[in-house]
């Protein structure tokens, strides 16, 4: 296996980066499929291309053996990038929520959105 150098990133970086995330939030375009989607793949390609970094840290931190990083850490990961692709415009849908007898005519549901900023 290769060895490649890992930067760390500094604090003030990190803090930045957050405002980045924090803003696009703000704005509302993490609400879209198309947005969350984008980022799936984005997670996913990251993945790809970054395999051989991830491995050699996993190796380094836990010494864990290449074929075990790639099957614990990398494919089941892309694995469950794949699923959310797939299912994620069925999971944005709406769902209607039950509603007491007084509401009967009323419409309620439930609607999943973002609720926040996760790195």
């Amino acid at each position: 296996m290769k060895s490649i150098q890992l930067n760390k990133t500094e604090l003030d970086t990190i803090s930045i980066m957050v405002d980045d995330v924090r803003h696009v939030y703000e704005t509302g375009k993490s609400h879209s499929v198309e947005y969350r989607k984008q980022q799936l793949h984005a997670l996913y390609d990251f993945f790809v291309k970054e395999k051989e970094g991830i491995l050699d840290a996993l190796y380094k931190d836990l010494r864990k053996p290449y074929v075990e990083g790639y099957i614990t850490e990398i494919a089941a990961v892309k694995n469950d990038i794949v699923t959310a692709i797939k299912e994620l415009d069925e999971w944005m849908e709406p769902v209607t929520a039950s509603r007491p007898l007084a509401f009967l005519l009323d419409r309620a549901e439930t609607r999943h959105v973002p609720l926040g900023v996760v790195l």
